[in-house]
């Protein structure tokens, strides 16, 4: 018998975290999302982004990573081509015009399909996902795992509207 992690947590917890494209909600996601790693040991914490998005916070998730807590990204390709976008442009704050703005939100709608997919083969414990991806509450229900909305206003302007 050793002292490795899978002795010490037989079932690691496994969480996705799932920020929205945008850095006003990234930022805080990403932060929450290392809180985790750090304090606790026995989970896991994937984070799903694109490739220019990750290199927004890749240096910090890095410095976690050696200082061994687990926590990972998970990079999927922006489909910039597809939906007719120049590369490098995967978020909101890059944006430039209105149609660059739908456009991000056409590729959103094109990477619902493979964060679906990565999260119906790993069997998320948790996932952690921004409000602007509502359909990861049915999707929670499928996988039978808790769904944590992430929603980046103020609580105080909640309870007074």
């Amino acid at each position: 018998m050793g002292n490795s992690k899978s002795d010490q947590y037989p079932h690691q917890l496994h969480i996705f975290v799932l920020p929205f494209l945008a850095p006003g909600h990234m930022i805080p996601m990403i932060d929450i999302a290392r809180i985790i790693a750090v304090t606790d040991h026995s989970v896991k914490v994937t984070i799903i982004t694109t490739t220019h998005n990750a290199l927004l916070f890749k240096n910090s998730i890095d410095a976690d990573i050696n200082a061994g807590h687990n926590i990972n990204l998970h990079i999927l390709q922006f489909p910039s081509a597809q939906v007719g976008l120049p590369e490098g442009i995967e978020n909101f704050n890059a944006v430039t015009s209105p149609d660059m703005s739908s456009k991000i939100y056409q590729a959103i709608g094109i990477l619902q399909q493979s964060m679906e997919q990565l999260l119906r083969e790993s069997h998320p414990d948790c996932i952690v996902a921004d409000m602007f991806y509502p359909w990861t509450t049915d999707l929670a229900n499928e996988l039978g795992c808790p769904r944590i909305v992430f929603q980046g206003i103020s609580f105080f302007s909640l309870l007074t509207f």
